[in-house]
């Protein structure tokens, strides 16, 4: 599932989001304010809160950006992954050796780290919990080859 922020009930992304045991996820609006009904917009965010409280984690659903705000272009016309949803491999079409992969958690938790050997790279996703989980292609140099999201049911 891939969600159209335009078309998503709150009550629906809820119940397709899985935190880590304790820890709390909510959609709040541009006010800061916790919507518990409603469509999702593009400037409502989702705040993660481990169990103690100490680590908040804020995920939008508008454009990918990176720590200064800057909007990332990722090369999609470079890279290809299917399939998406997946209950097993992930395959990534269009890397190069040398690149790296890396999965997180919708919680920032690297939960993988492949080298990439070849031109098409297996991201073995069968043993990860169902989700979703950001896929980061980094270059030879550290700059991001793409930033993508994948699916496992």
């Amino acid at each position: 599932v891939i969600y159209d922020a335009d078309v998503v009930d709150v009550s629906v992304f809820h119940n397709n989001i899985r935190t880590v045991a304790g820890a709390t996820a909510v959609v709040v609006d541009e006010n800061g304010v916790e919507k518990t009904s409603g469509n999702i917009e593009e400037s409502d965010i989702v705040v993660v809160t481990s169990l103690d409280g100490k680590i908040q984690v804020e995920y939008t659903f508008g454009p990918l950006t990176d720590a200064t705000g800057t909007e990332f272009v990722a090369h999609q016309s470079q890279l290809e992954f299917y399939p998406n949803p997946t209950r097993g491999n992930l395959n990534v079409l269009g890397v190069e050796p040398g690149q790296r992969i890396s999965v997180y958690t919708i919680a920032g938790l690297s939960v993988l780290e492949i080298d990439v050997r070849s031109n098409v790279q297996a991201i073995p996703l069968q043993d990860l919990n169902t989700g979703m989980y950001m896929i980061i292609v980094t270059n030879k140099d550290g700059s991001k080859a793409g930033v993508f999201k994948a699916i496992k049911n």
